[in-house]
């Protein structure tokens, strides 16, 4: 009579690498519909406010820049694209979905001298800031 070497343990660690396997993809891609938040750079010079963002993949029409009150608001969406094939995720690293950032600006800024550009996945925000000057002002 053969003997047999069964394990019933052995089913378990099946049954666990099954389960990992099923349900990391599943889990990658409900991590993607989170907010993330593209790092950014608030510099102030004489003359300009810049704000610098790293938006690598969007282009100016996945944005919304918004100037209210003291603050600049920029949201986006970098949507996430299933590949069609029965592809197993092994990684997914980068960001996507919506982002929301705010900026409390200076009260210097002119508000009517807002100018927006992308260039090699950064986006670059100037705002000119109002001419400091004197003002003489007539006592009467």
């Amino acid at each position: 009579m053969a003997k047999l070497n069964w394990n019933p343990w052995m089913c378990l660690d099946e049954l666990g690498e099954e389960l990992d396997r099923r349900f990391s993809e599943e889990v990658m891609q409900a991590d993607a519909a989170r907010y993330w938040t593209p790092p950014a750079d608030m510099v102030e010079n004489d003359r300009h406010v810049h704000i610098v963002m790293d938006v690598p993949g969007l282009r100016l029409e996945d944005l919304a820049v918004e100037l209210c009150g003291d603050e600049l608001v920029i949201c986006g969406r970098r949507p996430f694209k299933r590949d069609t094939g029965k592809s197993l995720y092994h990684a997914l690293e980068r960001n996507y979905g919506p982002f929301l950032r705010r900026f409390i600006l200076p009260t210097s800024i002119d508000r009517r001298s807002v100018a927006a550009r992308i260039l090699d996945g950064v986006l670059t925000i100037s705002i000119a800031k109002r001419a400091k000057g004197k003002r003489s002002i007539k006592v009467g």
